[in-house]
């Protein structure tokens, strides 16, 4: 699959994917050592479960970088 213009990839499982309103500020999307993705988007951040319960929410831009890898 061909690589968004918004998005850039800086390895294997990090992206930064551009705001859509700011066009040079960009959100932080990646997987974890424990193949979890977070993304430092406010809503990933609202949706995050209670301490030891398991991450279910994908914001749009842990969807789109997902489809990448």
């Amino acid at each position: 699959m061909k690589m968004p213009s918004d998005i850039r990839r800086e390895d294997e499982t990090t992206f930064w994917v551009r705001k859509s309103k700011r066009q040079y500020e960009e959100y932080m999307v990646y997987q974890d050592d424990d193949g979890r993705w977070l993304c430092d988007c406010t809503d990933f951040w609202i949706h995050l479960p209670d301490q030891g319960k398991t991450v279910t929410h994908k914001c749009k831009h842990i969807l789109r970088c997902m489809l990448l890898i």
